[in-house]
């Protein structure tokens, strides 16, 4: 499996459960959202395009208090399973980068960073079939554990609504 098609198989709609330990207070949040993932194709503002293959994807989180946008756009170089990640805001401002690694498995891993605020996300993606998505992930700053994050996601369509 490669990265366009580990990525492509995510398109649709998607129902998530979401679990979030907070392991300074001991608090724990769970919260039921719909996502829909979208490939993009909306390159032309990105720097470094011309440095290697780019595959993009659009993420559209709804929940009941919030609505958020937000791209990824992946950089490889064909026939590899690791390459260079963006995250940027629905503005187009850069949010988060990093690396990631596509293992012989099927798991995504992506390490990503934030220089201004000391913040790093570990973020293991695994689909053990094309309906079902599961991550964990592990947000520190300045290298302290602040939360660990369990998603499932099942997939609904992979059909898109007209607005996004």
């Amino acid at each position: 499996m490669n990265i366009e098609h580990f990525l492509s198989n995510l398109n649709g709609k998607w129902l998530v459960q979401q679990t979030l330990y907070h392991l300074i207070s001991g608090k724990m949040q769970s919260e039921k959202s719909e996502v829909i993932y979208k490939t993009t194709d909306k390159f032309s503002s990105l720097p470094f395009k011309q440095l290697s293959h780019i595959y993009g994807v659009d993420i559209y989180w709804n929940n009941a208090e919030s609505q958020l946008k937000h791209s990824l756009y992946f950089f490889y170089t064909p026939l590899k399973k690791d390459g260079y990640v963006i995250k940027w805001t629905s503005n187009n401002s850069k949010l988060m980068t990093g690396n990631f690694f596509l293992h012989e498995t099927g798991v995504l891993h992506l390490l990503i960073h934030q220089s201004i605020h000391h913040f790093s996300i570990n973020e293991k993606i695994f689909t053990p079939t094309s309906k079902l998505k599961l991550n964990n992930s592990i947000v520190k700053k300045y290298g302290i554990c602040l939360f660990v994050s369990f998603i499932s996601e099942i997939k609904l369509t992979t059909e898109m609504s007209p607005e996004y």
